[in-house]
């Protein structure tokens, strides 16, 4: 969703912010490089992204959500699984009381993905135009329970699994589908669109990383007993990837 170009020409230039000339030059880089003509302006300080989402409403007639100063309910949100919110580019953040959904949405005009919405939630759905760094606010709320939902599961596997004993893998086998934790792993990875897991020894505890757009951010630690499940899950890839992968194998902690 845009503001064609000769209009954010109209609005900025009566507002004083740049000249035709200056403006037109803007215009004449923007399309040598590719590149949106607000982009530019905002890059060089002319203009402020807020400013633009601003002018950007007014020009379409939608609200601006503006997350980064509402309180996003939680239980409104997970009416959509993070998978689905990215996929649309939507973030459901609060119930009006007449039952209504707000949704903040990359491109509110998108009268299909609105009339999705409406089928899937089986409620009427007002579209509210979201500024660059709302939808990662909503991601975020998604990234942060999942977590404790992805630790709680890892704990709760680990705990059953140090209860049972034995010498060898073999004689604990079956006792703990390690299986299970390691697709939560990359589940989680996958929902958060990461490139790597990166998986560290400590002295005291197992760190678990995730490496998102180039930056490892830190996953959860969990105990450093779990390095034996690692030891015993890698053991066991070796020797048949394809049912390790299949979900098929089973092995233990301990």
């Amino acid at each position: 969703m845009q503001i064609p170009v000769q209009k954010l020409k109209e609005m900025i230039v009566n507002e004083g912010l740049i000249t035709p000339e200056a403006f037109d030059g803007i215009a004449q880089e923007a399309q040598r490089l590719n590149q949106k003509v607000e982009d530019i302006l905002v890059s060089r300080g002319i203009i402020s992204s807020d400013y633009f989402y601003t002018l950007l409403s007014h020009h379409v007639g939608i609200e601006l959500a503006n997350l980064s100063a509402t309180q996003i309910d939680e239980s409104v949100l997970a009416l959509l699984s993070l998978e689905l919110a990215r996929q649309k580019g939507v973030v459901a953040f609060k119930r009006e009381a007449d039952g209504v959904i707000d949704v903040a949405m990359e491109d509110p005009s998108d009268l299909k993905t609105i009339e999705f919405l409406e089928r899937h939630l089986k409620v009427r759905v007002k579209p509210f135009l979201a500024k660059s760094g709302d939808l990662e606010k909503g991601f975020a709320i998604y990234s942060r329970e999942l977590a404790q939902d992805f630790k709680r599961t890892i704990e709760e596997n680990i705990k059953k699994g140090l209860e049972v004993k034995g010498d060898k893998v073999e004689d604990v086998a079956g006792a703990l589908p390690i299986v299970a934790i390691v697709n939560n792993f990359l589940s989680y990875a996958i929902s958060m669109h990461a490139s790597d897991i990166h998986i560290e020894m400590l002295e005291s505890s197992v760190l678990v990383r995730f490496r998102i757009d180039g930056i490892l951010h830190e996953v959860t630690r969990v105990p450093k007993e779990v390095e034996t499940c690692f030891d015993h899950a890698y053991l066991v890839w070796r020797k048949d990837r394809h049912a390790f992968v299949a979900g098929r194998t089973k092995t233990a902690c301990a």
